[in-house]
């Protein structure tokens, strides 16, 4: 979570609703009917477990975004109100940081702990294992060969571009978006601070780290003129992400509705869309 995921969701859903596809749900309850081979796809926070999702959905391409440890742990902390306690500080997040041993429980909320992502992706990952660099590689060998791709939230754009020739896809279907968010105004990252979120975070830096140069690597292999290809995706972008921001009023399931409604709306109307199916092929 606080990784871009949700936004990457979206992008999922938008193009499984488009190309009729059924898409898992976090309960069956919304299906008429269960089996192994109604879904074509899932696009929701969840810890990776490759063998019940191969059950699932055999014979997946599997995504994943990673975010900077930098960027990622600061927007758990104020999202999640960690900074509750720290509210007299003149810099809570400074404060935590700094002084992580006085405050070992802050951030155990939806595993936004110590190497958050790291645990997501790694199902046997230990605690005892967070400073053991050894594991900590051989984890990140395995992601690796397992992952067909994955997006580096601090490189977004390039990242999707990257995706969109992977996939065989057109840049209509990575478009997201754009939203200007007020930001609460921090104080800067002292290199102090940086320090200690390396080491405490070590695990979830490493595993950046190491997928932040294979996203670039793939952009130096890139097949055609990838920097004219990001910039007219990028004009695309922003083209539709304002025709739709001027829009006041959505009908349900068109194009700016979906490019603007938030992961979970999208699902209900997708399973909506599969139950409806499901009722015409007389799945019970």
């Amino acid at each position: 979570m606080k990784t871009g995921g949700s936004t990457t969701s979206n992008i999922l859903m938008r193009y499984g609703i488009s190309n009729n596809l059924h898409t898992f749900s976090y309960s069956t309850k919304n299906l008429n009917c269960f089996n192994s081979t109604v879904f074509d796809f899932m696009a929701i926070h969840m810890r990776y477990n490759r063998t019940w999702m191969n059950n699932s959905v055999p014979d997946a391409k599997y995504l994943t975004i990673l975010r900077s440890p930098f960027g990622q742990l600061p927007s758990a902390f104020y999202f999640f109100k960690f900074a509750r306690p720290l509210l007299n500080s003149t810099d809570p997040f400074r404060q935590y940081i700094e002084h992580l041993d006085s405050y070992h429980n802050f951030t155990e909320v939806h595993h936004q702990h110590r190497n958050g992502q790291m645990w997501f992706l790694n199902p046997e990952f230990e605690d005892e294992d967070q400073d053991n660099v050894t594991m900590i590689k051989r984890a990140i060998r395995r992601i690796d060969r397992e992952m067909d791709f994955v997006i580096i939230l601090d490189h977004y754009d390039e990242s999707l571009v990257v995706l969109k020739q992977i996939m065989c896809w057109e840049d209509e279907d990575i478009i997201y978006h754009i939203t200007k968010k007020s930001k609460q105004k921090r104080n800067p990252m002292t290199t102090s601070m940086k320090t200690n979120i390396r080491k405490w975070s070590l695990a979830d830096t490493l595993l950046f780290d190491h997928f932040n140069l294979s996203l670039w690597e793939k952009v130096a292999n890139y097949d055609g003129d990838f920097n004219a290809d990001l910039e007219r995706f990028r004009s695309k972008n922003l083209k539709a992400s304002l025709e739709c921001s001027h829009k006041k009023i959505y009908s349900a399931g068109t194009y700016c509705w979906k490019l603007i409604n938030d992961t979970p709306r999208l699902r209900l109307f997708a399973l909506n869309q599969q139950r409806w199916e499901s009722n015409e092929n007389k799945c019970v």
